[in-house]
C-alpha cells in the first residue's frame, strides 16, 4: 500500500471525534457475554438521550418487536447483550457524525448501517466456519469510514473528488488515489492499524471491493462485507456518492458456501435490514 507521505502523515495524527468514557465502558462490559443486563442499564440510563434511543430501537416495528418496552433493561433482556453493544455503538457514531459537506450522513450511515446488518444475515445464510464473527457487524459498519476521514482531513482536496465523481464514470476509489494519492479503502486500513483495531475490520475496510488479495485468514468477514455491501447497492443503499461495483467477486459466494437460490431471499433480507438502518438513524437524531 504505498500513500503519498504528507498524507501519511496527516492519517497518522487524524482523529475521529471519539466515543464518549460512557459509551466505552458500555462496549466493553457489553463485550461480556454474561454481563449482568441491570448492571448495563445503569450505565445507558446515565445518558438520557441513549437511554431514549436504545427505548426508541427497542420498541420499532422495523426490528420486528411487538409489545411496550418501558425500561432499559427489558430492551436489554429483548434484544440481547451482543445486540445492546451493536446498537450503543451504531447510535454514539450517528450521533458523532452529523456534517460534512457534500456527504449526506443521514444517507451514509444507512447505507453503513445496513451493510452491517446484511453482514449479520449473509454470516447466518452461510454454512462456513465463521471464525470472525464477533467482528462482522463492525466490519460493515466502518468498512467506508474513509470517507469521512479523507472528507475531514483533506476537504478541498476532497470537495475536487466530489465534484469529479458527479461528471466522471470512474469509481470514487480511482478519482481518490488520482487526487489525494490515497483510497478511502487505504486511509481506513492504515488509520485502523495505526489505532490498534482488530485485523478483522482493518482489512474488510481496505478489502470489501476487490477481495482478490484477502489474506486467506480474513477472507470469511472480507467476502461477507463484499457480499453485503454488493447486495445494499443492488437494492438502491448507497452513501450517494458510490456507484453500483462493475463486477462481483465469484468466490466469494462460493467460499461462503451460499446457493444462487438464496439470492431471491437475502436480497428482501437486506430491502427489510434498510428499514431498521433507517431506524437507528432516526433513534440517534
Amino acid at each position: 500500500m504505498d500513500i503519498p507521505e504528507q498524507v501519511a502523515e496527516k492519517l497518522r495524527t487524524c482523529e475521529l471525534p471519539p466515543l464518549s468514557d460512557l459509551t466505552q465502558k458500555i462496549i466493553h462490559m457489553t463485550q461480556d457475554m454474561y454481563a449482568d443486563p441491570s448492571d448495563i442499564a445503569k450505565l445507558v440510563k446515565m445518558d438520557m438521550s441513549l437511554s431514549a434511543s436504545v427505548l426508541k430501537l427497542a420498541n420499532s416495528v422495523a426490528f420486528g418487536y411487538s409489545g411496550k418496552v418501558s425500561s432499559v433493561v427489558e430492551a436489554i433482556n429483548r434484544v440481547g447483550v451482543s445486540k445492546m453493544r451493536d446498537m450503543v455503538l451504531s447510535l454514539s457514531l450517528v450521533q458523532q457524525f452529523k456534517e460534512l459537506e457534500g456527504i449526506d450522513f443521514a444517507q451514509f450511515w444507512k447505507h453503513s448501517l445496513a451493510v452491517a446488518l446484511a453482514s449479520e444475515a449473509i454470516e447466518r445464510h452461510s454454512t462456513g466456519k465463521k471464525m470472525n464473527k464477533d467482528h462482522t457487524y463492525s466490519a460493515g459498519l466502518l468498512h467506508k469510514i474513509g470517507i469521512v476521514l479523507l472528507a475531514q482531513n483533506f476537504p478541498e482536496e476532497y470537495q475536487k473528488v466530489l465534484h469529479e465523481v458527479e461528471k466522471d464514470e470512474k469509481d470514487l476509489w480511482e478519482l481518490e488515489k488520482e487526487i489525494l494519492g490515497v483510497s478511502h479503502n487505504e486511509a481506513s486500513h492504515y488509520v485502523f492499524d495505526n489505532w490498534q483495531f482488530p485485523q478483522e475490520v482493518s482489512h474488510a475496510a481496505l478489502y470489501y471491493n476487490d477481495p482478490v488479495y484477502a489474506p486467506d485468514a480474513l477472507k470469511e468477514i472480507i467476502y461477507t462485507v463484499h457480499i453485503a455491501n454488493f447486495a445494499c447497492l443492488n437494492q438502491g443503499i448507497s452513501v450517494g456518492i458510490d456507484r453500483f461495483p462493475e463486477s462481483f467477486f465469484d468466490d466469494a459466494w462460493e467460499y461462503m458456501k451460499l446457493h444462487v437460490s438464496e439470492i431471491p431471499e437475502i436480497l428482501e433480507e437486506v430491502h427489510d435490514l434498510a428499514d431498521q438502518a433507517s431506524a437507528i438513524v432516526k433513534a440517534a437524531k
